[in-house]
C-alpha cells in the first residue's frame, strides 16, 4: 500500500487518500512511513490541523510503546507541515 499510495499522492489524489490510508494507520499505528503518507494526503487536502495531530499520535505511540522518537522522513514532512511549505 506505500508504494502505491506514494503513486498516488504524486498524482494529486490526496483526498482519496484519505480514508484508506486512516483505516492503514489505525491497523498500524507504528508504521511510520503509512502515517506519512496519511499526513501528506491530509495536508495537501487543506486538513493541516488534522496532518499535525496524526503526527503526534505517532510520536506519543512510538514514545510510549518503543521508547524513541519519529524518524528522520516524517519529523522533516512534519517541520514542513509547519512551516507550509509542501
Amino acid at each position: 500500500m506505500d508504494q502505491l499510495a506514494e503513486i498516488e499522492l504524486q498524482l494529486g489524489r490526496h483526498e482519496q487518500l484519505i480514508g484508506p490510508l486512516a483505516e492503514l494507520a489505525a491497523e498500524y499505528p507504528l508504521r511510520e512511513q503509512s502515517i506519512g503518507h496519511l499526513m501528506l494526503a491530509l495536508y495537501r487536502s487543506g486538513r493541516c490541523a488534522d496532518a499535525l495531530a496524526a503526527y503526534r499520535h505517532l510520536y506519543t505511540r512510538l514514545d510510549a510503546d518503543l521508547g524513541i522518537e519519529p524518524g528522520t522522513a516524517v519529523s522533516s514532512l512534519h517541520d514542513g507541515i509547519l512551516r507550509a511549505d509542501l
